[in-house]
C-alpha cells in the first residue's frame, strides 16, 4: 500500500496533461488560485495522506515500503515548501 501511494503522489500530473497548451493553462489555473501545489498539499497530501492514511504512525513495514515512505514524507514536505514559496511569489508579483 505505502508503495502504491508514494507512487501515485510522485507520478500526480494534473488532469488534463497532455492537451495543447496545457502547461500554460496550468500556470493561468496557479495564477488564479484554482489549484497550485500549496493547495494539493494542504487540501491532499496533508489532511489525506498524512492524517487520514496516518502514514508517519505506521510501523512493521518491509524494507521496501519502509524506504518508500521515508521518499514520500520528503516528497510531501518538499512539494509543501515549494508550493508556498510559489504561492507567496505569485502574491508578490
Amino acid at each position: 500500500m505505502v508503495i502504491g501511494i508514494e507512487r501515485a503522489v510522485r507520478t500526480f500530473a494534473m488532469p488534463g496533461t497532455g492537451i495543447t497548451d496545457f502547461e500554460k493553462l496550468s500556470r493561468e489555473i496557479a495564477r488564479v488560485g484554482i489549484y497550485d501545489l500549496a493547495i494539493h498539499h494542504e487540501q491532499i497530501l496533508v489532511p489525506v495522506v498524512l492524517r487520514h492514511w496516518k502514514l508517519e504512525q505506521l510501523t512493521a513495514l518491509s524494507d521496501e515500503a519502509e524506504k518508500a515512505r521515508e521518499a514520500l514524507l520528503k516528497r510531501i514536505e518538499r512539494i509543501g515548501k515549494v508550493g508556498a514559496k510559489m504561492a507567496k511569489d505569485r502574491v508578490l508579483a
